[in-house]
């Protein structure tokens, strides 16, 4: 693609910054800084909040449209991940 160089990895965000979808002034830095586990829809009661921090902006902005709605697919593979780890260390703690 136009954006995409072998030696580096391209997010959304970098895409979008080179065709100027969004500015990168203070107001757009705050909007982005604004966006985390209290503030995303679904976070402030999910158990996993503080593991995840809210899943990444990148997914949600593509598969939602929105960096305040997490990519659902994503947050189930992060509680899956987190409850069969937390399950190999309580056994671990057993022996």
């Amino acid at each position: 693609g136009d954006f995409v160089d072998s030696k580096l990895k391209v997010t959304v965000f970098d895409v979008a910054y080179e065709r100027n979808l969004y500015s990168w002034d203070e107001g757009y830095l705050n909007f982005l800084a604004g966006a985390g586990i209290h503030t995303k829809e679904g976070c402030p009661d999910c158990w996993a909040r503080y593991y995840c921090s809210g899943g990444c902006h990148a997914n949600a902005h593509l598969f939602n449209g929105s960096i305040f709605r997490p990519y659902d697919i994503e947050c189930r593979l992060m509680k899956k991940r987190l409850e069969c780890s937390l399950m190999i260390r309580a056994v671990d703690g057993l022996k």
